[in-house]
């Protein structure tokens, strides 16, 4: 009772990562499978036990940059004269830097190999931004994020390129979905179909400890 006292007591989002904290736990637990879990009385034992039991499962040489490298996808989308993927874990990093915005921290280089999004730089008349795609259940692809420098609004001519990319995309799986005419656009490839991997248990706690970092 004291564990559930504690877990309603606690303020948004420090909430969220205990419950989050006690699932990892039971699905730690089941994979090592030698005992059942015992019983948890306060939040103290929650992560002192949940710290034991992931550092029991994760390889202690395991890198999440490097799992997360070796799995990287290709781009879903082709890019264009403004538009141009960030198609290595390497390149996403840099733009991070670059743009002074937060696609370079784990949380965000995660996201491609597990099917969860991709990025790309747009550059245009001087102006430049990072553009953030997400899948749609349909196989077709849309615009999440368009961020500038530093998280700053993006210039008219940037949102403009952005568009018409994605617009241009938007058109031809139409077109192949047999929904539309033949488009006036040059043709673009249908997008690349690619499934996320599985995220191992200690990838969530390495990309909560870098947002934790980061605050």
């Amino acid at each position: 009772m004291p564990l559930l006292v504690e877990l309603s007591e606690a303020a948004f989002p420090h909430g969220r990562r205990h419950v989050r904290a006690l699932s990892e736990l039971s699905t730690a637990w089941r994979i090592r499978g030698d005992a059942p879990l015992p019983p948890l009385s306060s939040l103290e034992e929650l992560w002192s036990l949940h710290e034991r039991a992931l550092d029991a499962l994760a390889a202690p040489t395991c890198d999440p940059r490097t799992w997360l490298a070796e799995r990287w996808p290709q781009p879903p989308l082709v890019g264009d004269a403004h538009v141009e993927p960030l198609d290595s874990l390497e390149r996403q990093e840099r733009e991070g830097l670059r743009m002074r915005n937060c696609v370079g921290s784990l949380g965000y280089l995660s996201r491609p190999p597990l099917g969860e999004g991709y990025g790309y730089h747009v550059e245009i008349e001087g102006h430049s931004a990072t553009c953030w795609i997400r899948p749609r259940e349909n196989g077709t692809w849309r615009l999440s994020e368009l961020e500038g420098p530093g998280n700053a609004s993006v210039a008219q001519p940037v949102q403009r390129a952005a568009q018409l990319w994605l617009g241009r995309h938007r058109l031809w799986a139409r077109y192949r979905a047999g929904k539309r005419r033949l488009p006036r656009s040059a043709p673009v490839p249908p997008p690349t179909l690619t499934e996320g991997v599985a995220a191992p248990s200690w990838l969530h706690r390495a990309i909560l400890d870098d947002c934790d970092f980061a605050l």
